[in-house]
């Protein structure tokens, strides 16, 4: 193990400072626990390198991956793990529309939230309207209704043969 010379230090923090800017939407406790973990991966993996020189910690730092991209996995975790206990359907919808920015997986979650936001909300639309409207909602066509039709009562009809 070889001690961190302050040149090569420097640029470690600046790695470090630029990738806790990146990481502006989580709340500032969670940030710099963020920080201090990546900060004691990047040691202990640069310390574990025989002679570190600065070509070396460049090539290192390109494998390790950007800060903004690494910024922005730790928030999609965060706000995925907020939205699994939360209620608020907004909170949900950010957090999956920010999924599927990152995955196909995400993107068919989106899509299927959608779907579900659009058709409650129709639901929620024609619940609304039916007091105002009775006759025109639940209507499909002139021959079909999904629900209830004013003005026509359904009477069982009287068997041809009785049974007795």
């Amino acid at each position: 193990m070889s001690p961190i010379e302050p040149m090569l230090q420097g640029r470690i923090d600046a790695y470090l400072m630029r990738l806790h800017k990146s990481l502006g939407d989580l709340p500032a406790q969670e940030a710099s626990e963020t920080v201090r973990e990546i900060r004691s991966h990047l040691v202990e993996r640069i310390e574990a390198m025989d002679p570190v020189n600065d070509e070396l910690l460049t090539q290192f730092l390109l494998g390790f991956g950007s800060p903004e991209d690494i910024g922005s996995l730790y928030e999609t975790r965060a706000i995925v793990a907020r939205a699994r206990v939360s209620v608020s359907p907004l909170l949900i919808w950010r957090a999956t529309r920010r999924w599927a920015a990152k995955s196909v997986i995400g993107t068919l979650a989106c899509l299927f939230a959608l779907f579900g936001y659009v058709l409650g909300g129709g639901v929620l639309v024609c619940a609304f309207l039916k007091p105002f409207y009775p006759a025109r909602i639940w209507h499909v066509g002139r021959t079909r209704w999904v629900g209830y039709k004013p003005g026509r009562t359904y009477r069982r009809r009287a068997s041809p043969c009785p049974i007795s």
